[in-house]
């Protein structure tokens, strides 16, 4: 596997392939330093555990029902 390839996982831990990484959009976001020290505080992949928690977030959010106002 090459190199880049390692870098990057799925949610699920797996490894990236070359055309998922081409796929990637990178951003600039900013991120409260607690909340990215507690991220970091587990070793490397913080990157993923940050696509984890938005991509529970978001799910999450697409399966609740619609709130009546």
């Amino acid at each position: 596997m090459k190199d880049a390839a390692m870098k990057y996982a799925t949610h699920d831990g797996s490894p990236l392939t070359e055309r998922q990484i081409a796929l990637l959009d990178a951003l600039e976001a900013r991120i409260d330093i607690d909340v990215l020290a507690g991220l970091r505080r587990f070793g490397p992949g913080y990157q993923t555990r940050i696509n984890a928690i938005l991509r529970e977030k978001m799910n999450a959010e697409s399966t609740a029902p619609a709130s009546a106002s």
